[in-house]
């Protein structure tokens, strides 16, 4: 799984999610960096195969139509100070919420580290996060925050054939989750991970982000498809956004994302 670096912007509101106009962010990065490349062309073109490949794992008709809405309004954005020197890119919306950085190759990180700490000091709202999830945690009690855990405190394992489900309540088949058995593990011996969040309603969506951070992470760096299911309203509308910009696909129920995944060839 690749490096991951990105900068978030810093908003008013702690847990708000929060942007500055793209206008603005491109008036300051050409501003700072005059050799900026902007390519409008690109970022459709980025638009259009994020929404092929969408439509082909059937996702959730508002995360196409909110993909389908992009298109014209996006670009992507090489960052360089010199023709020959480093350089790294980033896909750029309308609402900039967060700047995922691309580079051409992995050890092009660290000589672009102070070209990136440059952006930025020029962009001013926004914090440069930085990950290595090679080392994914393996969801044991003993990795959870304390306010996480309290959280997902009733989340229960089971599971349906070779796929593990991760859900929330009691259920006189599971058992409870973080695992602390040494029994089948959820993710190295599943095929496909589904997260049933229908019965989080009265949850903090930041703890809930948080926790699914982990299970995602967890989940990717073991090449395992992850689907989520819960129905229209159930949870916090800013952890749908944040599923959303995952391009995670989400179910209304969890026999549709049962059926999601034997339809798959």
């Amino acid at each position: 799984m690749a490096l991951f670096d990105a900068l978030i912007h810093r908003g008013p509101k702690k847990y708000v999610e929060s942007w500055m106009p793209m206008d603005e962010v491109l008036r300051r990065i050409v501003s700072r960096f005059p050799l900026t490349v902007v390519d409008r062309e690109r970022g459709d073109r980025i638009v259009r195969d994020h929404l092929a490949e969408l439509i082909r794992l059937d996702a959730h008709t508002v995360v196409v139509e909110d993909w389908k809405a992009l298109e014209g309004h996006v670009a992507y954005v090489t960052i360089l100070e010199e023709t020959s020197g480093p350089r790294f890119h980033f896909f750029l919306s309308e609402r900039p919420t967060s700047i995922e950085i691309d580079y051409d190759h992995e050890e092009d990180r660290d000589v672009c580290r102070p070209l990136l700490e440059e952006l930025e000091e020029a962009l001013g709202e926004y914090d440069l996060i930085s990950e290595d999830p090679e080392e994914p945690p393996d969801l044991k009690p003993d990795d959870m925050l304390d306010g996480v855990r309290d959280t997902i405190g009733e989340m229960h394992l089971r599971w349906e054939g070779d796929i593990a489900i991760l859900a929330a309540g009691p259920h006189p088949d599971g058992e409870p989750f973080p695992q602390a058995s040494d029994g089948l593990h959820w993710c190295d011996d599943s095929t496909n991970v589904i997260l049933d969040l229908s019965g989080f309603a009265s949850c903090s969506a930041q703890d809930l982000i948080e926790w699914a951070q982990m299970i995602i992470q967890t989940a990717q760096a073991r090449d395992r498809e992850l689907r989520l299911c819960y129905p229209p309203g159930t949870v916090d509308e800013r952890l749908t956004r944040y599923f959303r910009i995952g391009q995670l696909p989400i179910h209304d129920s969890l026999a549709e994302a049962l059926a999601a995944g034997e339809s798959e060839p």
